[in-house]
């Protein structure tokens, strides 16, 4: 299976004959993964079971059971959710839907109190309140970049600061939109 270079899902927004690429950065809260019924490729099964130390029938039980409690209206965590600190015990291999947390289409992160989320939403809000001119898109890989125009960095580099974005938060749009923006011009 092949595994995608960048983690982080984002939406394109198109301003100004450009492209800013605003991404979601997981903060690893464990918060989507609470009362969470995973849905895992069959193809991940042999990856997971050799990350897990454990045969694939036990994997498979697991998620069995992980299932079973769902559809019997007792929803429980992830079967991959490590029981005592909020961290996923399958993270670097996690299935499709887990990588695409959120969807930034709309609705279903809204319900979980995730602090990436909100981040992004921020952001988000912030680019798409610019001007009538900006346009909104999502997409799976970011095609030819170019660098951003100086004005156009200029006001993503304040719009990052009024949205108090986090260093990492600034440091994935910086990678992503691979702009060059200086590391003495980041806010907060």
């Amino acid at each position: 299976m092949t595994r995608p270079t960048h983690h982080s899902p984002y939406r394109v927004i198109a301003c100004e004959g450009c492209e800013l690429l605003v991404p979601f950065v997981c903060r690893r809260c464990g918060r989507c993964c609470r009362n969470y019924d995973p849905i895992v490729e069959l193809e991940l099964l042999p990856e997971i079971a050799r990350h897990m130390g454990e045969p694939i029938s036990v994997i498979q039980r697991r998620l069995g059971a992980n299932s079973l409690a769902h559809s019997g209206g007792r929803p429980t965590d992830c079967c991959f959710l490590h029981p005592r600190q909020p961290e996923c015990l399958i993270y670097e291999i996690r299935p499709t839907a887990c990588r695409q947390f959120p969807p930034l289409s709309g609705g279903g992160a809204g319900a979980v109190d995730c602090p990436g989320y909100r981040e992004y939403s921020r952001v988000l809000n912030a680019f798409t309140g610019l001007k009538p001119g900006i346009r909104q898109g999502s997409s799976a890989a970011p095609c030819g970049r170019i660098p951003l125009p100086g004005h156009v960095r200029g006001e993503a580099l304040r719009i990052l600061t009024a949205a108090g974005v986090s260093d990492e938060y600034h440091r994935v749009f910086e990678a992503l939109n691979g702009n060059g923006m200086p590391d003495s011009s980041r806010g907060a």
